[in-house]
């Protein structure tokens, strides 16, 4: 857990229309891997995993 807001899908959808995908992605993908690499111990592997649905409108 990283330590996100839960937001409703209404709330996250407003809050990401005219948001740059690869923008958001970066930013993501950083708060996951940093959050990740805290919780590791020296040699130790650290999987992470985000569970998301995919929308097509």
């Amino acid at each position: 857990m990283v330590g996100l807001p839960v937001f409703s899908y209404k709330t996250a959808l407003r809050l990401s229309r005219g948001t740059d995908a690869g923008v958001l992605d970066g930013v993501l993908c950083g708060l996951a891997g940093r959050a990740a690499a805290r919780r590791a111990r020296p040699g130790e592997l650290v999987t992470v995993a985000i569970d998301g649905k995919e929308l097509c409108l």
